[in-house]
């Protein structure tokens, strides 16, 4: 879909060498992940004649996966990021938690530069980014029974391994403070096998 600037944004994960679209080759930078090389992520910004305006790569040491983009009114652009591996974003390398995991939030300026970057220590899923009066609101879901951004933590009561808890969190767009994060919890209920996390735009 067309962004209110008449953007259209499009995710590539690759694991070959390199990856071209409209003569712009960008090569894959994330090594071996055993016997093949790992998932690189490419963020393609076009036109509204899918015209290459510009792209952003990140890759690193590990499988790299670009999960959301959302773009506000004044042209910035804000990314969520998984890997389970380092990643480096302008020429800093968040290297891996001992979680495993980490999910990386990326603003990238209307100049098209770096603006910010969010670690968390584990996987947020299924999310969703709106912007209003200068703040981010990032939903999502994350699993077991505490969600830890920033220093702020917060604790929910997982029923079951497989159920995810769901989390909201405000940030300040300009530097990326944490406003304030909330989580809900999963409750046990004779539906159980038709819980799930659901969002509201």
């Amino acid at each position: 879909d067309l962004t209110a600037n008449n953007s259209i944004y499009s995710i590539v994960n690759f694991n070959t060498p390199t990856y071209t679209i409209q003569n712009q080759t960008i090569t894959n930078v994330s090594g071996l992940a055993g016997n093949n090389l790992g998932h690189d992520t490419a963020i393609l910004k076009f036109n509204s004649n899918f015209i290459l305006q510009n792209h952003w790569h990140f890759g690193g040491i590990g499988n790299d996966v670009g999960a959301v983009v959302h773009e506000d009114d004044n042209d910035n652009l804000y990314i969520s990021l998984i890997s389970n591996g380092s990643l480096t974003v302008n020429n800093v390398t968040y290297t891996l938690p001992a979680s495993g995991q980490q999910t990386l939030i990326i603003k990238i300026n209307s100049t098209g530069q770096v603006g910010w970057v969010k670690k968390v220590v584990q996987i947020l899923g299924k999310i969703k980014i709106k912007i209003y009066n200068n703040d981010v609101f990032i939903a999502g879901g994350y699993n077991g029974n505490v969600l830890t951004i920033e220093n702020t933590t917060v604790s929910g009561n997982q029923v079951h391994p497989q159920l995810p808890e769901t989390f909201l969190a405000k940030f300040n767009s300009t530097k990326g403070s944490l406003q304030w994060l909330r989580t809900s919890e999963t409750t046990a209920g004779t539906n159980q096998n038709n819980m799930g996390t659901h969002f509201v735009d």
